[in-house]
């Protein structure tokens, strides 16, 4: 079975990644080695995640919550309110909020014949499994 970080690792930063990384080249002017350098990627990650052949085994571009912080983490980063470890700290936390929310969860039980999407819910907090 893989745990759901080793699946988040493989799967839902790289689409945080990429979801920042595409905000902050279209909407505030940042080359790709800008934006590597501040999201701690190299440039031709950023390339991949332009091309979308990196960052798109998950689609969380649906989920419009997860949408909203993405946008206001490339605002922030494009005001310079951030340091890259902010950044860092910022894009775990998203990635703790897609998990807990259940957003990965259909997703892990396709790549991991262990998981049951209706019996595991070891990611998710007290109100998500309540609604």
């Amino acid at each position: 079975m893989l745990t759901p970080y080793e699946v988040a690792v493989k799967s839902v930063i790289p689409a945080l990644r990429r979801m920042v990384a595409e905000k902050l080249i279209k909407n505030h002017s940042f080359t790709q080695q800008r934006a590597a350098s501040v999201l701690g990627v190299s440039q031709s990650a950023i390339s991949r995640y332009d091309t979308k052949n990196r960052g798109v085994a998950i689609d969380l571009e649906s989920h419009k919550d997860v949408v909203r912080l993405v946008d206001d983490l490339a605002e922030r980063i494009a005001s310079g309110e951030l340091t890259p470890v902010n950044v860092a700290k910022r894009i775990d936390d998203i990635c703790d909020y897609v998990l807990k929310h259940g957003y990965m969860c259909d997703f892990h039980a396709r790549i991991d014949p262990v998981i049951s999407r209706q019996r595991c819910g070891v990611c998710l907090d007290d109100e998500s499994a309540a609604a």
